[in-house]
């Protein structure tokens, strides 16, 4: 069965007159404020135009991971937020990660745009060696600022070493949540292609100013193909090195539609990584229902 966690409703969501403390009232407004997120999702879709997301994905992601967790037991996702001054439960969860263990999470990273602003995710996977821990970052930005510059100062004290692997398969400005979510479980599906990267992360890299091996990587040259399969952009996606886009381009073609960028021009992308929210929200339902009629 599935099980979720759901966020409080928002303010203003009131329960019934008289109505107790119930497990079903409790879930009723959230409930409510999933099925709204999944037809207002539905609908952007129909019409072609670029949800608003940013700020529902940070409001259910702790539910999504909870959900994916449950449908795929070796995925092992926490969730944790870095920012230029916090990162200590992060930190604390690599260096203890003991060897022959391994563990993914996302990473809820402040870009410092203030108070409100949705923060940028990105997937990581930690796995135990002899000496120090490794830990492989995969960014569905291209060379994003505030990655790999909190990244690196988060491990300061742990000795691990971090390769961060840029893609620019999130062409638009939100999205990332599950862009993010999405890498992970392919993290777990390409269990040898990423044991590959953890066997060479760190040899030749000297020690930077935090005391750890950092390398920066174009994922377009070092993941395996299914990693890029939620591209959204036809310019990235043609960009692709040949076998890689071989292998994308008929689930990209089976996802392909046309919006209207904001200067009017028509632009053609895939939707797949919208419909893999639309999936992940309704197993959040699904969750979140069986747990109301308990």
């Amino acid at each position: 069965m599935l099980r979720a966690s759901l966020p409080s409703p928002k303010s203003g969501a009131t329960s019934p007159k008289g109505a107790g403390p119930s497990r079903s009232t409790n879930l009723a407004a959230p409930l409510a404020e999933v099925r709204g997120y999944i037809d207002q999702l539905r609908q952007f879709d129909i019409t072609g135009k670029q949800a608003p997301v940013a700020e529902q994905d940070a409001r259910w992601q702790r539910s999504m991971v909870d959900v994916q967790n449950t449908l795929e037991p070796g995925l092992k996702l926490k969730v944790f937020d870095l920012s230029d001054t916090e990162s200590s439960s992060f930190k604390e969860a690599v260096s203890h990660t003991r060897q022959g263990e391994k563990w993914r999470a996302l990473l809820n990273i402040d870009r410092g745009f203030g108070a409100g602003i949705p923060k940028h995710v990105v997937a990581v996977e930690v796995s135990g060696k002899k000496g120090a821990p490794s830990v492989v970052a995969i960014d569905s930005l291209w060379a994003c600022a505030e990655t790999s510059r909190i990244l690196p100062k988060a491990l300061e004290g742990t000795h691990a070493s971090l390769e961060l692997i840029n893609t620019g398969m999130q062409k638009g400005p939100v999205g990332c949540a599950v862009f993010a979510l999405e890498v992970a479980k392919e993290m777990l599906h390409s269990g040898k292609a990423m044991e590959k990267m953890h066997s060479k992360n760190g040899k030749g890299e000297d020690l930077n100013d935090q005391g750890i091996r950092f390398a920066v990587k174009n994922g377009k040259q070092s993941l395996p193909p299914a990693f890029f399969k939620h591209t959204t952009s036809k310019n990235v996606l043609d960009d692709l090195p040949q076998e890689t886009r071989r292998h994308v381009e008929q689930h990209f073609t089976e996802h392909l539609k046309e919006r209207q960028d904001a200067r009017g021009k028509t632009i053609a992308y895939s939707n797949s990584i919208e419909m893999a929210r639309i999936r992940m929200m309704e197993q959040v339902l699904e969750a979140a229902g069986s747990r109301a009629s308990e």
